[in-house]
């Protein structure tokens, strides 16, 4: 069992406590890539928000000072291996599908994460597990009602588009200055205000938030689907190699606990990548979507293409990302040698797992 703990807003306790519970109660009855806690505790919300008020006063001056009004949460939960710990590039990936299908499951019985990042995902301690990824921490998640989000999205993304070039006619200050004019209470673009009011709550969540939800679009199906997308593509560009099998070992003896075995095999970021990591919600998703032109510039073509015949934006779904993702396993059963670290024989064949 692993303790976890986290700081969580006041205002979002009892959504929290909501969706937890609901899927406790559904896991009982089913065997999927899902993890949350066994048992959650943190103080009572009034008796805390009474000491807060105490040192800070009223709401209007925990705003002025910058502060969030939160509580620190203990959660008791099942151990699963961080993903800096992959064994191979093949085990990442079966972990990234069998969160992407827990998170379909998810969905599908009215839970939303918002919440999609590697540090949300965890593997599998061992190759003969059941499942070999698993979607987890629930602090973003709501209950969620599927619409036509396809319609819903087209309709917004015209919404967003004019609000931009009204912006750019209206000659708005450039983002550092938007955002020193909240700090001074005065009018500025929703898209920074939003961004100046959660910069806590989604720190390490905006590089792999879709570029609809940073320019401001209500948060779907399809944005969770787009962060596993990036999940893949930072996975990509922050590892150069598993870490070596007998730091595997000892990591996972020590229930993960200890981080330096898992820092020897980070990569440094090129600069258009960092860009998706820092700035307001607007310029890392103008970072984003201006990466994507110049480096998928067939990719773009293909998708006007399509939205030319069909009138729509082209969203991506569960099924063929997962789809994608099982073609690319069924070519690429075998990692290329040394590029596999698991510590584990398969009891079948005598050699190490994948």
């Amino acid at each position: 069992m692993a303790l976890k703990l986290s700081w969580r807003r006041l205002g979002n306790i009892d959504t929290i406590n909501n969706v937890e519970e609901k899927i406790r109660g559904l896991l009982k009855e089913h065997d999927i890539g899902v993890i949350t806690s066994e048992r959650s505790g943190c103080p009572e919300p009034d008796n805390v928000l009474q000491q807060i008020r105490g040192f800070t006063g009223d709401s209007e001056q925990i705003i002025h000072l910058g502060l969030e009004e939160r509580l620190l949460n203990a959660d008791l939960l099942e151990l699963k291996r961080p993903v800096r710990f992959f064994w191979s590039i093949q085990d990442f990936v079966m972990g990234v599908s069998g969160a992407l299908l827990g998170h379909k499951w998810l969905v599908d019985h009215g839970i939303l994460h918002r919440g999609v990042s590697e540090d949300n995902i965890a593997l599998a301690r061992r190759p003969w597990e059941r499942q070999r990824g698993y979607i987890t921490n629930f602090d973003n998640a709501i209950n969620y009602e599927q619409k036509d989000d396809a319609a819903e999205r087209l309709a917004l993304s015209e919404q967003l588009i004019m609000a931009k070039a009204k912006q750019i006619e209206e000659n708005h200050p450039a983002p550092q200055d938007a955002e020193k004019e909240i700090e001074e209470g005065d009018s500025a673009p929703s898209i920074q205000k939003t961004y100046a009011e959660n910069r806590t709550v989604l720190n390490g969540l905006v590089m792999y938030m879709s570029i609809n939800v940073l320019y401001g679009s209500p948060h779907c199906t399809f944005d969770d689907v787009e962060s596993f997308f990036y999940v893949l593509l930072m996975f990509i560009f922050s590892y150069n190699r598993p870490v070596e099998r007998a730091d595997q070992l000892l990591a996972d003896t020590r229930g993960f606990t200890s981080s330096g075995s898992g820092q020897s095999n980070l990569a440094a970021w090129p600069d258009y990548i960092l860009a998706f990591s820092s700035g307001t919600f607007e310029t890392i998703a103008d970072a984003k979507k201006g990466t994507f032109e110049r480096h998928f510039a067939f990719t773009l073509k293909v998708e006007r293409d399509l939205r030319d015949r069909w009138g729509t934006k082209v969203d991506v779904a569960h099924g063929p990302l997962v789809a994608v993702i099982d073609k690319w396993l069924d070519e690429h059963a075998v990692p290329t040698d040394g590029c596999n670290q698991c510590p584990f024989e398969d009891p079948r064949t005598g050699a190490f797992a994948v």
